[in-house]
């Protein structure tokens, strides 16, 4: 099916040349205080709409994520049809793959999933400086680049050698601080794709899940 092909290549992780944010931001940057003072939730129940885009192919699906951030998450994609997908997890870089629909023929799909996800939602510089760049500033740490712009001075975007993340559109809404956009794309392998997310919701989890739901038995 073209979703298990969808599947398997948004999970290749790979960097673009082109620039990590297509749409500029005309503003000046604000104080570099406002870095610190910008905190993404570490316990969140998360959905997104994804579209996917490889050259004439085009496919969506819902994806539904429970991040412990900075060492687990869990997640699972439903098609448009509402047929579940996959389910899988990560807990300090262990995979556990929990369900995998008939239609996807490959286990190393769901490796390749969590992948990508590591790294569009947990991977953060660990508290390196800031330096003034050229409209915002920015930190490299373990080979990726980390950009913050605008008057806010969020995360604009990531890039490592071979992937790049843009966030947009960051606000508080329903209480939890996140992207309502993020544009990824990727050079890796045979051909160029990109991955669009957009916020359909968005909770604070009371507490952190327990290993146990990130390495069912």
């Amino acid at each position: 099916m073209r979703l298990a092909l969808l599947v398997a290549l948004v999970a290749l992780v790979g960097c673009s040349s082109a620039p990590p944010c297509d749409e500029p931001l005309d503003e000046p940057p604000g104080d570099i205080a406002l870095i610190g003072s910008h905190v993404e939730p570490a316990n969140v129940k998360l959905v997104h709409y994804v579209s996917f885009d490889m050259g004439p192919v085009h496919e969506t699906l819902t994806g539904y994520m429970i991040l412990r951030a900075p060492d687990a998450l869990r997640i699972y994609g439903m098609s448009e049809t509402g047929q579940k997908a996959f389910e899988v997890s990560s807990l300090r870089g262990k995979v556990v793959r929990i369900y995998r629909a008939p239609f996807m023929k490959d286990d190393r799909i769901l490796d390749l999933i969590v992948a990508a996800a590591e790294k569009i939602f947990l991977l953060r510089p660990g508290g390196r400086e800031a330096r003034r760049a050229a409209r915002g500033y920015e930190a490299s740490e373990r080979g990726v680049r980390y950009f913050w712009a605008g008057r806010e001075l969020h995360l604009r975007w990531l890039q490592g050698e071979k992937f790049s993340a843009c966030f947009m559109d960051w606000s508080t809404e329903s209480g939890v601080y996140a992207p309502r956009r993020i544009h990824f794309r990727s050079e890796e392998g045979p051909y160029p794709y990109e991955l669009r997310m957009k916020l359909v919701d968005a909770k604070l989890l009371a507490a952190p899940a327990p290993d146990s739901l990130f390495a069912p038995e």
